[in-house]
């Protein structure tokens, strides 16, 4: 209402103080510089909207990051989970209002024709007004937002500059601390611990797999459970990963680290203590991503392994992955592979074998209005079972090519996701936005430990997160020196941890895309409460500020509000983040 009242003021200026070539009021109302305050005021209120929106659906504000590459950049577009039928229906948007806005500068004119005082005082009114009570009225009510309280502040645009609110500290200037008494770096020539048993690791990863879609009932994984179920794997009840999107999940499997150091690694191009270590071993590290990574703010993790393949599509990347082991068995070197595919991500594509769930979108297309239409939530949800299915045959056929190493105990395997995908399941699609509902975070992990002889709480553990993998792998492989997990890593080994440990852990930690260099919300976990908070700022000991938004259970069932008993185990937990979070990062006295 602000932003149409902005407008109905700068259409009177113009007319009343623009020069006009005549005395035609209709000839000045179409003058140049007049219809460009239109014009922008108008485009105000559409970046207003848009940037709202792009927020929420994929938690990118447009002036933390170069978005405007979404209008020419397919490549990016993608990276930012942008889909095709966004665009569309935002550009849709934009040109009606536009449309909308120019028939009411004309019908504004027609008005001032007969009542130019009468419009003139109506807008500056109106502008006073509105502005005045809508800030007045956030102002008031702000406060009494308890649930939701962070999503619903960090959705609005320029919130400290528009709304004339409190400013936190929104970035919190940290690099890696690397070294003696930080992060372990391998100098040149310095000794690294020696594996006695160089198993060969693959790292299966299927982008967008949640958790709850690799059930028995369900029927649609039967090969990873038949893996699950053979041999000797290790399959947590609850899997987290270290966040809602691809990069600060696969920064995790990379470190074992949690993804809030991610930015600062990522920036100092930090190696990974793991992959050097097998790396010092013999190992070649090689990736084929068929899901391809986003390269802001770098795509160092790619960079730091010797082979990068990029294939067509999931099923050259099947073949490639074929040809790399060929090559592998000839020179017999022990190897490190992450083979990301891109199936079940969106749009869901699926062979016609897989097509098992109708309606889907492979054979409907899309509505223009899609993310209303009730039938194009139904085709997608099929769609992503169907293309569920595929991806467990592509690990079904995977495990083909490698069973008998596997089966001789020269190849460990796990397979996992980057991160889960809502379908709408609370009132968002995909997994940008910080948001950390179980169906974006909850995601399945087997890794299986060929001649590992497992108890039945080893196999099922209670609770687990990527930052786990490393730890538990050394743990099996047993490195000497042999590096205690707390050295390169905030997880825990699966192996030799109690079981008792394990479940009643509360280190478990969902970081929101670019924290700590952007103010988002985060989560920390335990076995018994997920906690939704905001680090609000740094205090000169460098302690974390914190607010908390909301508290539910395990299975996202809200609990009492941030005030109560609830609040006073978080405190205690947040204490355990706040030395993990310090623990290999430093504050950037420089920035």
């Amino acid at each position: 209402a602000g932003l149409f009242s902005i407008l109905a003021f700068a259409v009177y200026l113009a007319a009343r103080y623009l020069p006009r070539r005549n005395s035609s009021r209709v000839e000045g109302a179409l003058s140049p510089a007049s219809i460009i305050l239109v014009s922008l005021a108008a485009a105000l209120f559409i970046a207003v909207y848009i940037e709202a929106t792009v927020f929420r659906d994929y938690g990118v504000h447009f002036y933390e990051w170069d978005i405007s590459a979404v209008f020419y950049d397919a490549a990016y577009t993608r990276d930012l989970g942008i889909q095709p039928a966004d665009m569309r229906d935002g550009l849709l948007a934009a040109l009606s209002i536009l449309v909308f806005e120019f028939l009411a500068y004309l019908l504004a004119f027609k008005i001032a024709s007969f009542r130019k005082r009468l419009l003139s005082a109506l807008s500056i009114g109106g502008l006073a007004f509105l502005i005045g009570a809508g800030l007045l009225v956030y102002g008031l009510n702000q406060r009494q937002i308890v649930n939701d309280r962070h999503e619903f502040l960090a959705l609005l645009p320029l919130r400290p500059y528009l709304l004339l609110d409190v400013r936190h500290r929104p970035y919190i200037p940290v690099i890696p601390r690397l070294g003696a008494g930080g992060y372990p770096l391998l100098a040149p020539g310095q000794a690294a611990p020696v594996l006695e048993k160089k198993k060969n690791i693959v790292i299966f990863i299927s982008d967008g797999l949640r958790l709850d879609h690799v059930r028995p009932d369900l029927n649609l994984t039967p090969h990873l459970f038949d893996f699950a179920d053979q041999y000797p794997v290790i399959f947590p009840r609850r899997h987290y990963s270290a966040s809602h999107f691809t990069e600060q999940g696969l920064f995790s499997l990379y470190y074992g680290l949690d993804a809030y150091n991610y930015h600062a690694f990522s920036r100092k191009r930090a190696p990974s203590y793991p992959l050097e270590i097998l790396k010092r071993n013999g190992y070649i590290t090689a990736m084929i991503c068929g899901s391809r990574l986003n390269k802001y703010p770098t795509n160092h993790m790619a960079e730091a392994l010797d082979r990068l393949i990029y294939p067509r599509d999931d099923d050259h990347a099947l073949l490639l992955f074929h040809d790399f082991l060929q090559r592998r068995r000839k020179d017999r070197r022990p190897y490190f592979i992450i083979v990301f595919l891109y199936t079940p991500h969106y749009p869901f594509p699926t062979h016609e074998t897989f097509r098992r769930f109708r309606p889907n979108l492979d054979e409907n297309p899309p509505p223009l209005f899609e993310s209303m239409d009730p039938q194009y939530h139904r085709a997608t949800r099929n769609s992503y079972k169907n293309a569920v299915i595929q991806a467990d045959d592509y690990f079904g056929r995977l495990f083909e090519m490698i069973r008998d190493d596997f089966e001789a105990g020269r190849t460990i395997l796990a397979a996992t996701a980057d991160h889960g995908t809502e379908l709408w399941d609370h009132g968002l699609f995909g997994q940008a936005s910080s948001t950390f509902w179980n169906e974006r975070v909850l995601v399945p992990f087997l890794l299986g430990l060929p001649g590992a002889s497992l108890t039945d709480e080893q196999r099922r553990p209670a609770l687990a997160s990527h930052k786990d993998m490393w730890p538990t792998i050394f743990d099996y492989l047993r490195p000497d020196p042999f590096p205690a997990p707390e050295t390169y890593s905030d997880g825990l080994s699966l192996l030799s941890t109690p079981a008792e440990v394990i479940k009643n852990r509360r280190d478990i930690f969902l970081a929101g895309r670019y924290f700590p260099y952007a103010q988002r919300i985060n989560a920390l976990v335990d076995g018994y409460h997920k906690y939704w908070f905001h680090v609000t700022g740094v205090t000169g000991d460098f302690s974390l500020r914190y607010e908390v938004s909301r508290i539910t259970d395990p299975d996202d069932r809200p609990l009492s509000d941030p005030s109560s008993a609830r609040a006073c185990r978080f405190q205690k937990i947040f204490n355990d983040f706040e030395n993990r979070f310090w623990k290999f990062l430093e504050y950037d006295g420089s920035n």
